[in-house]
């Protein structure tokens, strides 16, 4: 009996060894290193020690942040294998397979998503964990700070060549300071070119005076400019260049004259204060040259129009007596276009006239007072009174101008109480016109409208000439 009491002691004895030995266990946060040890029974010691000593790991370093990082375990959420002399961090299951004896970690189920940084190391010596281990933070820059700049081992021929083509960003900053330091305005310019004008005006050669003129002739194309250059003397100075000896310097002036008053009702009153308007009528009737003709009829057209004191002004400087010469000359290719602008100039003012009748508005005080300032201009009669305008409008129908054989009929037709006899005697060429418009409206498929207005409105002429005539 005390045999098998022995027996069942020893082997009770023996059970509690190996439950002691299968654990699992959490290391604690410890500011030092430790170390775990397997303690096996003292009936056992020695019939055990010398296999457990070359199977099972009996020791557990724990980091404390002055180990290498090869020595370092690196866990995962898997059991793996603790190499002897490996070190662990914190936070770890640890436990030791008792079937092939060796001691085993991974991560606590918790921190499977975390990067252990609360076990690691609280110094530089954080690490970066990839496939081939770790690697510390301080090896990381140490590693960084030997990469070559590429910048510092370009070929120095090449940086010399480079330099060479082109300028440094220094020197183009300076040019850039340069160029906004000689900003002007259009206001600045214009005044720049007035003065030298007038102060230098006699001294100036053709040329000179030409680019000038040319260069205002471009600003004053913008209303607000042209009331600049009008204040600032300007058209004193355009009066003085439009009577120059040279011709080119007087076409220039002209042509000066209408981009600034076109369209610009300042500059058209300060124009006719200036004796603009008498000097481009004079110039027209006593110059020969083609082109500083053209630009005087664009000055006239530009200072007259929606201006009804200034076409009153017009009529008795003698300017349709100077349209008239015009269109009564023989038309030839040069002259066809003084005799379009010449009987635009007419038209137009016959239908600004009629068509600011048309416009019932009473109540407005300056409507009412354009409308008393044409009805003084009364230009329609002034032309039924000079016979000799009914040949000058027969003589415009002959130009290769559509839109201004179209004017020229609509006038035609105003004057047809006074001219019903010289139209009765020009009917062949009337009829001749007429077919020409209908053979054009047939064979064109854009135009065609327009080109059959005309054949109707000279289908009308003729037709009401001869019941005028009979009459």
């Amino acid at each position: 009996m005390k045999f098998l009491f022995s027996k069942i002691i020893f082997a009770f004895l023996l059970f509690s060894g190996i439950f002691f030995c299968s654990f699992q266990l959490t290391l604690c946060d410890n500011k030092e290193s430790a170390a775990l040890v397997v303690v096996e029974d003292a009936e056992d010691s020695q019939e055990g020690e010398s296999s457990s000593k070359q199977t099972v790991n009996t020791g557990v370093r724990i980091a404390t942040g002055k180990e290498k990082p090869e020595e370092l375990f690196v866990a995962t959420s898997e059991w793996q294998q603790v190499q002897p002399g490996q070190v662990l961090p914190r936070g770890l299951h640890i436990q030791y397979n008792l079937q092939t004896g060796l001691l085993e970690a991974k991560l606590m189920a918790n921190e499977e998503a975390k990067d252990q940084k609360s076990d690691e190391p609280k110094n530089d010596e954080h690490l970066i964990r990839t496939k081939e281990g770790a690697v510390s933070v301080q090896e990381l820059k140490k590693a960084l700070k030997e990469i070559k700049d590429d910048s510092n081992v370009q070929d120095e021929g090449h940086e010399r060549e480079v330099r060479s083509k082109f300028r440094s960003m220094d020197e183009l900053k300076k040019d850039l300071e340069q160029l906004d330091m000689f900003v002007k305005t259009d206001v600045e310019i214009i005044k720049g070119l007035v003065e030298k004008l007038d102060a230098t005006g006699s001294e100036l050669s053709k040329e000179e005076k030409v680019n000038l003129l040319t260069d205002l002739e471009y600003l004053v194309h913008q209303i607000d400019n042209a009331v600049v250059f009008a204040d600032l003397g300007g058209l004193k100075l355009l009066k003085r260049e439009m009577n120059d000896t040279d011709v080119d310097v007087r076409s220039t002036a002209a042509f000066v004259l209408g981009a600034a008053s076109q369209s610009n009702p300042k500059v058209q009153i300060k124009a006719l204060e200036a004796g603009m308007l008498q000097d481009a009528v004079r110039l027209f009737s006593v110059e020969k040259e083609i082109s500083l003709r053209r630009r005087l009829l664009f000055a006239l057209s530009a200072m007259l129009r929606h201006f009804p004191f200034a076409q009153l002004k017009f009529i008795d400087l003698g300017g349709l007596s100077a349209l008239r010469a015009v269109m009564l000359e023989p038309v030839s290719t040069e002259r066809e276009s003084l005799v379009v602008k010449a009987t635009r100039i007419i038209h137009d003012m016959l239908t600004e006239k009629e068509m600011l009748q048309q416009e019932e508005d009473t109540s407005n005080p300056h409507h009412i007072s354009k409308v008393k300032q044409y009805n003084q201009v009364d230009l329609l009669k002034r032309l039924q009174t000079e016979p000799t305008w009914c040949d000058a409008l027969l003589s415009a129908l002959t130009v290769r101008n559509h839109d201004s054989v179209d004017q020229a009929v609509d006038i035609m037709s105003r004057l047809l109480p006074d001219c019903a006899a010289v139209f009765r005697r020009e009917k062949s060429f009337l009829l001749r016109l007429s077919s020409d418009y209908k053979s054009l409206a047939a064979s064109s498929e854009e135009n065609d409208d327009f080109y059959s207005a005309i054949e109707r409105r000279l289908e009308t002429l003729i037709a009401n000439a001869k019941v005028r005539d009979e009459l």
